[in-house]
């Protein structure tokens, strides 16, 4: 399924994004981040988390029918599985793109 493969080259970016959001949680001092800030971020990472979650429970639960399944139950079930990988790409999409607005809202400055 193409939506399946679109969503699988977004799982490096979605962990990638969790690292970097995750490391600046763990900033003190002067670069620390302050409370509203820190719930930004955090909301970022629990978006990221979910959306990581539902490829892998898709994954989990997706089964190729068997060679002996109806057609007609064969098609149905891969156009329910299409639309719910296509739902999963989605929130993954949307999440990366928040990921990435608020690291680099939060980013370091050097």
């Amino acid at each position: 399924m193409e939506a399946h493969d679109k969503a699988m080259l977004l799982m490096d970016p979605i962990s990638e994004t969790q690292l970097a959001l995750n490391g600046y949680l763990k900033q003190t001092g002067t670069t620390a981040l302050d409370s509203a800030a820190r719930e930004e971020v955090l909301s970022a990472v629990t978006t990221l988390t979910k959306a990581d979650n539902a490829m892998m429970d898709w994954m989990k639960g997706f089964e190729m029918p068997a060679e002996n399944e109806k057609k007609e139950v064969a098609m149905a079930y891969l156009a329910e599985e299409k639309k719910k990988i296509e739902t999963v790409y989605t929130e993954m999409q949307a999440a990366v793109e928040l990921g990435k607005r608020v690291k680099e809202k939060y980013a370091p400055k050097p």
